[in-house]
């Protein structure tokens, strides 16, 4: 954030607001739902639905909610913006929603910390080696491992 307020992008006030928000953010683990847009897969059924008539076929995916970047980890948050999108899918599918009913969509902090802990219990210890077993507060890139590792740690196969 202090890049965007240098580069004229972010007020300095903003960026004091944005702060607290992030440091409540923070200290609660869950995520504030401001990067979060609802109901993009329902908008895009109703379209192709009633508005579409050129479609032979569109295939959807199961209902998410998308999360995008924000100021504070655009450029390296990605990863972590997958998986916010992948656990708010899951949550909706009746297979994983008894596992996860509990759980709400975790902030990236707290799913660097997910991960540390999935490492300390012994997952992917070669991926852990990689980070030197520390992603909190760090912009390390995550991928498609540690969102197993991660998966993998709630209990989902």
């Amino acid at each position: 954030m202090e890049r965007a307020v240098a580069r004229g992008l972010l007020t300095p006030a903003d960026f004091h607001c944005r702060r607290v928000e992030l440091m409540e953010s923070l200290a609660s683990g869950v995520d504030d739902g401001t990067t979060r847009t609802q109901g993009i897969l329902s908008a895009l059924h109703e379209f192709y639905q009633t508005d579409c008539k050129d479609c032979v076929h569109v295939w959807l995916s199961a209902d998410t909610d998308h999360y995008s970047s924000s100021v504070g980890d655009r450029g390296w948050g990605c990863g972590y913006r997958n998986f916010q999108m992948l656990f708010s899918s899951l949550k909706m599918i009746d297979t994983y929603s008894s596992l996860l009913q509990d759980k709400v969509v975790p902030c990236i902090p707290r799913i660097q910390s997910m991960i540390e802990e999935a490492w300390k219990e012994g997952l992917d210890p070669q991926g852990a080696s990689h980070f030197n077993q520390r992603l909190q507060g760090t912009r390390a890139w995550i991928g498609a491992t540690e969102i197993y590792v991660l998966l993998t740690s709630l209990g989902i196969r």
